[in-house]
């Protein structure tokens, strides 16, 4: 996988009082060896205090926005999208780890299927410990009877 692969996407991460969780998923981009772009939307009421995450946020292929927090997480989403200059975009929790490799399959399969305007791959949840002894795994399908709408007219997909 290239950089230039990834290019043409934006990520979008919507932040609020959740600095570890963001400082957690900027590192784990950064282990690829390229610049992925990514937009933050956040609405924490006051700066980060770790180094190592203000050197992340201020990074090049990284835009930070703050807002009040009393901002809708949908105006801050609405605002964010004024920034982009990709014509894909994927929306990520910053407790979520999305893995280039799936964003580039499902960039490809949009290519190749114009009237689909989103595309979603598999979504692995995890449990808490204690819960898992319990049950009996730590991370699973999330969706385990999911179906796909590939075979479905449009109108029906909406």
């Amino acid at each position: 996988m290239t950089s230039s692969t990834l290019d043409n996407i934006t990520i979008v991460i919507p932040t609020y009082k959740r600095y570890p969780y963001l400082l957690r998923l900027l590192k784990f981009y950064q282990t690829y060896e390229f610049d992925i772009n990514i937009i933050i939307l956040d609405s924490t009421p006051y700066d980060p205090s770790d180094d190592e995450l203000k050197k992340l946020i201020s990074a090049k292929n990284i835009i930070w926005k703050k807002f009040n927090a009393d901002v809708t997480w949908w105006g801050k989403i609405a605002r964010g999208a004024e920034s982009l200059q990709t014509d894909y975009v994927i929306l990520c929790a910053d407790d979520d780890f999305i893995i280039p490799n799936a964003l580039i399959e499902s960039m490809k399969f949009l290519d190749s299927h114009s009237d689909y305007s989103s595309a979603h791959g598999l979504y692995f949840g995890h449990t808490s410990y204690e819960r898992a002894k319990q049950i009996g795994f730590l991370i699973s399908p999330l969706y385990q009877y999911g179906k796909s709408s590939v075979q479905e007219t449009a109108s029906k997909r909406v």
